[in-house]
């Protein structure tokens, strides 16, 4: 709301891809988010960890440096990282006008990488089972 109030970011016309974008990249998070919390012992330890790994993966993934500026092999490794996936798919809703159908590769990625991440919180959970 904030972009297509201040920056005239035409928000509304590309409301389908925005939502499905935001939900599979917030799906993704979250997955992240329950790995980073079932690794943990303490309270503390997340805040730590995810500091260094979430910092780490942006600036491989294009959100502190755009990608398509980095050389070949930081491009490759920024691909191992959700966040890399979902810019490129902001900037197919939003500055390539491109319909919902492109945003597959995209899509595909970020919920294959939450059904791993799930799976890997879920066995790492286990820990904590009554048994």
């Amino acid at each position: 709301m904030w972009g297509a109030a201040e920056f005239d970011l035409e928000l509304f016309t590309h409301l389908p891809g925005f939502a499905v974008m935001t939900a599979a990249t917030a799906i993704a998070a979250a997955s992240f988010g329950m790995v980073l919390a079932t690794l943990s012992r303490t309270r503390p330890q997340p805040a730590a960890i995810s500091t260094l790994l979430i910092l780490t993966m942006s600036a491989l993934g294009g959100s502190m440096f755009p990608r398509f500026l980095m050389p070949q092999s930081m491009k490759t490794l920024g691909l191992f990282t959700f966040n890399a996936w979902a810019i490129d798919g902001y900037t197919k809703v939003f500055w390539r006008d491109e319909p919902i159908l492109h945003l597959l590769p995209q899509i595909a990625v970020l919920l294959g990488s939450s059904i791993v991440l799930f799976v890997v919180a879920r066995l790492l959970a286990r820990r904590w089972d009554a048994g």
